[in-house]
């Protein structure tokens, strides 16, 4: 992933990095779309967290913000990295949330 040019970057508060180019979408009419901007990347790190929220009742928000935070790091001044939700509940596994 490339830093796109509408991101927010360098600053402390930005801990993970989301895609927000060419993302695919619902659209009206039965159809998809490809889309780009911030208000599409952001509903996948709360969809990531639900994801969590969803699989195990011990999941809250600073447990999700740690999973979370286990991203691919690719620099640019993007925190974390990139939003990896494979490796969120690989940690969620690990810190045993799931039992």
């Amino acid at each position: 992933m490339i830093r796109s040019l509408f991101s927010n970057f360098g600053n402390p508060l930005v801990s993970l990095a989301a895609p927000g180019e060419g993302d695919i979408t619902v659209y009206p009419a039965n159809h998809y779309a490809q889309v780009w901007g911030t208000s599409f990347s952001a509903p996948l790190v709360a969809g990531g967290a639900a994801l969590l929220a969803d699989i195990s009742k011990h999941v809250d928000g600073s447990a999700a913000n740690q999973a979370l935070s286990q991203a691919t790091y690719i620099g640019q001044e993007l925190g974390a990295g990139e939003l990896d939700l494979f490796r969120a509940c690989l940690e969620a596994l690990k810190q045993k949330w799931f039992h």
